[in-house]
């Protein structure tokens, strides 16, 4: 029935009302009165007028009929947190068309309610509310009632199962109430399949792959049973019908869980290979076992060694925190050397370098394997535990120094002493920077690292010494061959100077031989023109013609000038050559007696009108 057609019953229904039953005193007069304007109010869809009138004569007058009406007045205003006090409290009271308006309100406040709760989550309130609306037995309405049961089961459900929290998806989808409408049915089994694929890891299609399926799914119930061995066997099988990387995982896991190693890794690193995705579960199995497993050589005992693996297991899941202190204690009982390693870089990690330390310094004989890697961690721990510097850099600057003298092992001393460098003042640093120093032989930087070097325990005995001794040989060895070097600079230097001055002692002989020559066509002008001038005195002595003996006078003395010119050119020639043959001469024999092939020689040149010549003289 529509709105309209309750407001026109209900309305029937308090004219209907005796007027004795509403005004037998001054209370009662005036109830009827606010009752009359509150139904009038409400009959023109004025809800919030009538309200307020309604209330009134329901505080002077407090009867089943004002309470009916309130509610009803309620209900359309939306207000049915008020409302339903009102209309419940008629239960049983009303009959007929009252009853049946009555529960037409409650159900629909009850709608509002359910609605509102699948909205906030609050399923044990929805359900409750519709338990209450399936009571009113609103034929109408029961197909939408029907409609909401399980809505909020299934709204609660979905997020669960899609962030992997099936068990408590399928836990909610089963406190479903009654039987649920086709939509939410659907919606139901959808998060059951979405929940079953993702724990299976795959969607059956096929028929081998839904028997693959069903054995896995047997699996799953074996492993939350607490029973690896038996559910790794249902993988396996499940695997025979159909291979599928998920289903490897499966196997892998509950193989891991039972301690099968050996069986696991292989699960694992095929799980990887078919789907990446895998990579990161199938690493960390394989990382579990290369540091926990224990070889049959090493522990023979089958239950001891399980037992010892199982402690592993506990003490360090594969999932969760790892007790360090709980692992150092196993290694009493059993000294594994791959799990006294991992406790002592773990330590390191939590820059508790002095108990790695420690734990690396008590451990016996290493494996060849683990040799390098167990060097490396006990460099870390030393590293750490000498570090005067803040705590906050510890990794960064020991990551620098392991670069550092892995540089250093190919040769790299100059890239590996740049490094260093940049983290001076660490003892273990100290001695690397002092060894470099010193084989380049800067004793006085070496003698600056020792007090910093020497702080280190671990330093060889005699270390300071030796790499002190070798630096002042070394020293010494450079000071020499730089003095060798300089000398032989030198001698370079003399003998190119020397060897111009040779060349140039030639020069200057070929020169004064050129001068010796030239004076030579001097003299000889010199000596004819001392014939000629002879010639014609003899001829000026023979002849009487005055103008002929002016003429020979005058060519005697032209003759006698260009004779002294000549011959003073030729001495000056002479004297010019001599003295540069002797500077030549002089010259050589310095150049030849500084080979040591020739004593030293002074020349000395000699002219004069009747000889030239050089004096040689020799110093003993």
């Amino acid at each position: 029935m529509g709105r309209n057609g309750i407001l026109a019953v209900t309305i029937s229904i308090m004219v209907a009302i005796p007027g004795s039953t509403l005004a037998q005193s001054d209370e009662d007069q005036a109830a009827g009165i606010l009752y009359e304007s509150g139904r009038d109010a409400f009959k023109a869809d004025r809800f919030e007028e009538a309200l307020v009138d309604l209330r009134k004569a329901y505080s002077l007058v407090k009867n089943r009929y004002l309470r009916f009406y309130l509610g009803l007045t309620l209900e359309r205003l939306a207000r049915c947190g008020e409302a339903r006090p009102f209309l419940e409290s008629l239960s049983g009271e009303l009959n007929g068309e009252q009853e049946s308006l009555r529960r037409g309100a409650l159900a629909n406040c009850l709608l509002s309610a359910i609605e509102h709760a699948i909205v906030t989550g609050d399923c044990t309130a929805a359900n409750d509310d519709l338990g209450a609306l399936e009571k009113l037995r609103v034929a109408d309405l029961a197909g939408r009632r029907t409609g909401l049961v399980g809505r909020c089961e299934v709204a609660k459900a979905w997020p669960l199962a899609r962030s992997d929290r099936c068990d408590e998806a399928l836990a909610t989808l089963a406190r479903t109430p009654g039987p649920a409408g086709t939509e939410v049915q659907s919606e139901s089994e959808a998060i059951a399949s979405h929940c079953r694929q993702a724990h299976v890891g795959f969607a059956p299609s096929t028929a081998s792959q839904h028997a693959a399926f069903v054995l896995a799914e047997e699996g799953l119930l074996l492993e939350r049973k607490g029973n690896p061995t038996a559910a790794a066997g249902k993988f396996e099988k499940a695997l025979v019908l159909f291979e599928e990387p998920h289903l490897r995982m499966h196997a892998a896991r509950t193989r891991f869980a039972g301690l099968d190693c050996a069986g696991a890794v292989g699960h694992a690193d095929a799980a990887m290979k078919g789907a990446p995705e895998l990579a990161h579960d199938a690493r960390r199995i394989r990382t579990w076992c290369a540091t926990f497993n224990i070889d049959a050589a090493a522990l023979p005992d089958v239950a001891v060694r399980r037992r010892m693996m199982a402690r592993y297991l506990e003490l360090a899941p594969w999932e969760g925190t790892v007790d360090l202190e709980g692992l150092s204690a196993t290694l009493s009982n059993f000294d594994n050397p791959r799990v006294r390693l991992f406790v002592a870089r773990s330590l390191s990690e939590s820059q508790r370098y002095v108990e790695a330390l420690n734990l690396l310094r008590n451990a016996g004989e290493w494996p060849e394997s683990l040799r390098a890697e167990a060097s490396a961690e006990l460099d870390r721990a030393r590293f750490g535990s000498l570090d005067p510097g803040a705590e906050s850099g510890r990794e960064e600057r020991f990551q620098t120094y392991a670069e550092a003298r892995a540089e250093l092992d190919r040769g790299l001393d100059r890239e590996a002493e740049v490094k260093l460098a940049a983290i001076a003042g660490h003892p273990m640093v100290a001695r690397y920077l002092a060894e470099l120093a010193g084989a380049r032989g800067d004793c006085e930087r070496v003698d600056a690292l020792m007090e910093s070097a020497r702080s280190d325990p671990a330093l060889p005995p005699g270390w300071a010494t030796s790499v002190s001794g070798k630096c002042r040989e070394l020293a010494a060895q450079q000071a020499k061959a730089r003095q060798d070097q300089e000398q032989s600079e030198r001698l370079a230097e003399e003998r190119k100077r020397l060897a111009i001055r040779q060349g140039a002692s030639y020069a200057l002989m070929g020169l004064g031989a050129a001068c010796i020559a030239t004076s030579g066509y001097l003299f000889y002008r010199y000596f004819a023109a001392v014939d000629s001038s002879h010639a014609r005195m003899n001829e000026y002595n023979a002849s009487t013609d005055p103008v002929e003996m002016a003429s020979l006078r005058g060519r005697v003395a032209a003759a006698h000038k260009d004779a002294r010119a000549s011959s003073g050119a030729g001495y000056g020639m002479v004297g010019l050559g001599a003295g540069l043959v002797t500077w030549g001469v002089v010259w050589y024999f310095e150049s030849r007696g500084a080979k040591g092939r020739a004593p030293s020689v002074m020349a000395v040149p000699v002219v004069s009108t009747d000889a030239v010549g050089v004096v040689l003289s020799r110093s003993f």
